[in-house]
């Protein structure tokens, strides 16, 4: 993997993010990440599946998104993890439930 990770921006949907230098530092090749924070507080979980669909070629093991809220309790992550492909693992009733204004998937 190229440790000479630079500086990018990713736009998704109207919403972008800043993904800084070396922050790829430790992960594992053939796999894709994706997060996103919405500052204005709505639920991130759609956007996140749809950018694992988009990174879906990286590695096709498994997948998952973790969530939370800025408004909620602090330390409290909702999540769903499995193994296959990003439309096997997840269905409405899974995404409906993973509501929070940031998460990573």
């Amino acid at each position: 993997m190229d440790q000479n990770f630079t500086s990018q921006t990713v736009s998704l949907d109207g919403r972008s993010a800043s993904i800084p230098a070396g922050a790829a530092s430790g992960v594992r090749e053939e796999c894709g990440i994706f997060g996103i924070y919405d500052t204005a507080g709505g639920t991130v979980s759609r956007e996140i599946y749809k950018g694992l669909c988009a990174l879906q070629h990286r590695g096709q093991e498994s997948c998952g998104i973790a969530v939370s809220s800025t408004d909620g309790p602090p330390k409290n992550i909702r999540f769903h993890k499995g193994l296959g492909l990003v439309s096997e693992v997840f269905d409405e009733s899974i995404l409906s439930s993973l509501s929070g204004n940031l998460g990573i998937g």
